[in-house]
């Protein structure tokens, strides 16, 4: 017999999973909160070198005639460390930014994930409360 509840509450929880907000929160909860932020951190620390990298090897290309001249009278250590100070800045701002926005992100969408999760516990008991007589094995439909 079909019950009104359960199929509103699965079609709640189909609604859910299908909408954009569903997705996203379906996506970032299914991480511990630590796993989800170093993640993120990951992610961020990596983009910045690499991003760094390559503007280091531009800006290293566009001067390179300057460099092959000057190439034996350069002070490279103050260069290197110059370098290493503003990747160090950029790297402690983007890191600072991504840790607060994921901190952030992931509180707001673990929200949503809890709803979801209490409709989903709330469906468990609906059938629970569906007596033996009614629950029917795939055999008996068979048969």
């Amino acid at each position: 017999m079909l019950d009104s509840r359960k199929i509103r509450t699965m079609s709640r929880l189909s609604i859910f999973e299908e909408s954009p907000l569903g997705k996203k929160s379906l996506r970032i909860c299914r991480f511990f909160k630590n796993d989800y932020l170093r993640w993120e951190l990951l992610k961020t620390v990596a983009g910045i070198t690499v991003g760094y990298i390559i503007v280091i090897g531009l800006m290293a290309m566009y001067n390179l005639e300057f460099l092959i001249k000057n190439a034996t009278s350069l002070d490279y250590k103050s260069l290197f460390s110059r370098f290493l100070g503003y990747y160090l800045i950029l790297l402690v701002i983007y890191v600072a930014g991504t840790f607060f926005l994921a901190n952030y992100r992931y509180s707001r969408y673990n929200k949503n994930f809890k709803k979801y999760d209490r409709k989903l516990k709330e469906l468990g008991k609906l059938y629970e409360e569906e007596g033996p007589s009614e629950k029917r094995t795939r055999t008996e439909d068979e048969a």
